[in-house]
Formats: C-alpha cells, sequence, structure tokens
C-alpha cells in the first residue's frame, strides 16, 4: 500500500513543473514568491486561536471597514515578499492607501487582497488572499500604472485557506486549480476548470435586499418564487460572506455571484474593489468559460480611475449572467423612458 501512494505521490504535476508551460521566467519566480507567502500566511491562520490574532484591531482600514488582526498580518508577509522580489516593479494592497515601489528593473505590477474573508476565520470558515498581476507600463512606477482594465492581467488567482490550502490560478489559458501536499509544494488537482452554463444556486447578502438596486431586487424577487414564479424551477440561495469563498464554489459546481450597487441615505455603495477583487475573480470566471457583469458589460473592459475604486458585480453561470443582464438593462430602459 505505501508503495503505490508513493507512486501516485510522484505522478502528480507539482506547480514547479507546470509554470513553465505557461508563464515567462521572471513572471515564475513571482508566482513562486507569492506561494512562498501564502505559506506563511496559512502558518498564522493556523496558530491565530493561540496567537490571539482573532477579530478586529481598533483602526479602521482606508475603506472605513474593520481592520482584522489577521488582515494586517498577511498585508505585511506580502508586502515584505513582494518589496524585494526582482520581478515585481511596485504593488498595491487593498488594505494600504498608496502603492509600493519594489524594484524599478521589474517587469510585473502586483495588487492584491491580503486575506479576504478574514472575519470568516473566528468561525472556522474560508478565507483567501486574492493577487492580480499586471504588466509594468513604464521604467519608473507610478500610481497611474495601475490603472489598466481587468483583460490586461498576465496573471490572476488567490491562496484559499481551509481544510487545505489550494491555488486557483488562470494565466489566460483556462484555470488551474493546485492543492498544497504534505511535501509543501503545490500539487496540480484539476485543469481547465469550467464553469456550469446553467445554475440553480445564487449567491448574495439577502440582508441588504431592499436596499439593492432595482434591477437586481427585480431579479432576486423572481428567483426567491421558484417554480411558482417566471422562471419555473427552484433556486437555492447561499452565503460565504467573502467573495474568495463564494467564487471558489462557483468555479467548482456552478452559480451566479452577485454583488450589487447599494443605495442608502440617496447615496450608491458598491462593495468589490475593482482591481483587488473584481478583476482577479472575474479574470478566473471568464476564462473558466463563465461570464461578468458590471454596468452593462464585462467587469475587465472597465476603466479603472482610483486605487480604492469599487464596482458592482455579477459573475458565474453564463446563462444567469445574461438573465440579470436582461432586468438591468429593462429598468435602464424604462429610466430612460421617464425621463
Amino acid at each position: 500500500m505505501r508503495s503505490f501512494i508513493i507512486g501516485q505521490i510522484k505522478a502528480m504535476i507539482t506547480l514547479s513543473q507546470f509554470l513553465p508551460t505557461q508563464a515567462s521566467p521572471s513572471l515564475r519566480a513571482l508566482i513562486q514568491e507569492l506561494c512562498g507567502a501564502a505559506l506563511k500566511i496559512q502558518e498564522q491562520v493556523k496558530q491565530a486561536p493561540l496567537n490571539y490574532h482573532l477579530g478586529h484591531i481598533r483602526c479602521t482600514q482606508i475603506h472605513g471597514e474593520a481592520q482584522q488582526k489577521l488582515d494586517c498580518i498577511a498585508d505585511q508577509i506580502m508586502t515584505h515578499s513582494l518589496r524585494q522580489h526582482a520581478s515585481c516593479q511596485a504593488f498595491s494592497s487593498e488594505v494600504q492607501k498608496d502603492i509600493h515601489i519594489a524594484q524599478q528593473k521589474g517587469h510585473y505590477l502586483v495588487c492584491f487582497s491580503p486575506l479576504n474573508g478574514a472575519s470568516n476565520l473566528a468561525v472556522q470558515s474560508t478565507a483567501g488572499t486574492i493577487f492580480s498581476i499586471l504588466p509594468a507600463k513604464s521604467k519608473q512606477a507610478h500610481k497611474r500604472d495601475f490603472y489598466q482594465k481587468g483583460i490586461e492581467q498576465v496573471c490572476a488567482g488567490y491562496f484559499l485557506y481551509g481544510n487545505s490550502t489550494q491555488l486557483m490560478i488562470t494565466f489566460g489559458k483556462g484555470v488551474y486549480l493546485f492543492s498544497l501536499h504534505a511535501d509543501q509544494q503545490f500539487v496540480l488537482i484539476q485543469s481547465q476548470i469550467e464553469v456550469e452554463s446553467t445554475t440553480q444556486e445564487f449567491a448574495i447578502d439577502l440582508a441588504s435586499l431592499y436596499d439593492f438596486d432595482p434591477a437586481m431586487q427585480h431579479y432576486i424577487q423572481e428567483l426567491l418564487k421558484g417554480r411558482k414564479g417566471p422562471r419555473k424551477k427552484d433556486f437555492t440561495q447561499r452565503w460565504f460572506g467573502s467573495p474568495v469563498a463564494d467564487v471558489h464554489c462557483i468555479l467548482l459546481r456552478g452559480g451566479v455571484y452577485c454583488s450589487p450597487s447599494l443605495y442608502k441615505n440617496n447615496q450608491r455603495y458598491d462593495k468589490l474593489h475593482l482591481l483587488y477583487e473584481a478583476n482577479p475573480l472575474a479574470m478566473l470566471i471568464e476564462q473558466a468559460q463563465g461570464k461578468t457583469s458590471s454596468m452593462h458589460k464585462s467587469t475587465l473592459h472597465i476603466m479603472p480611475a482610483q486605487l480604492d475604486e469599487c464596482v458592482p458585480v455579477v459573475l458565474g453561470s453564463k446563462q444567469e449572467v445574461k438573465q440579470y443582464t436582461y432586468h438591468s438593462q429593462l429598468v435602464t430602459d424604462l429610466d430612460d423612458r421617464c425621463h
């Protein structure tokens, strides 16, 4: 039995073996650096209850949300790794105010969300590190260099920390899932992942239903009516509370994730950060044959105007994203006629 298991391990394709088929030497080195950072973050996640690192600290992050202790720790780990890496010209973190210059001769810019869903770890749920890699645009990195559409990403993915540590990644030629082996190497467990085009599962925070934009309210009400409504089938609703966990579920079993605009006190609020969350997750979904929508177009075609820009996002199974887009267009046309 033991020799059979060893034979299986030897047959596994490791990330180190896989990367030369997808990326240049400099990009490969950068991915390996991110993997090293993820292993350190994973250890901090495991030890968090013993080290009293769960919960939030008194200050808030730049976006006004309570700052989680583990988010700060993960940010420090990522910052230390990227600042000294030759392939990284500059990087930007979701929880920091400005960009950081790393190595001016580097070929890439990195955007990351250090620990998406960090608050969930207090109840043994899932969190992850999301990353987006863009080409460097000039010899001296500037904030404006980060304002690139999602279609310009050369690589995107996330590390997921749960009962196992996994890496979901795309280089623009399909989506691949790796899992951390006992020898601390990531091994390939799924290739060319595809999102089912139809689904009966949706992910959204229903507590804010009556704050959603009118198109989303109408769409969700249809889903909630199930087989008795116009869709003629029952839907299941779930909500992990972190985009990385919901998108991981969609990539593996289908579904649609909705993060709509919220309207409160006559003001509009969007939740997903374009550079740190929406773009990398959208690239994964579209490379897995899914679909994304933000303000009537693919999320990957939005030109960022600032580092902390947020957008509404619907992504996942093609048919459901199309269905929402149809509702959205109807509401827009009605508003145009009313005015």
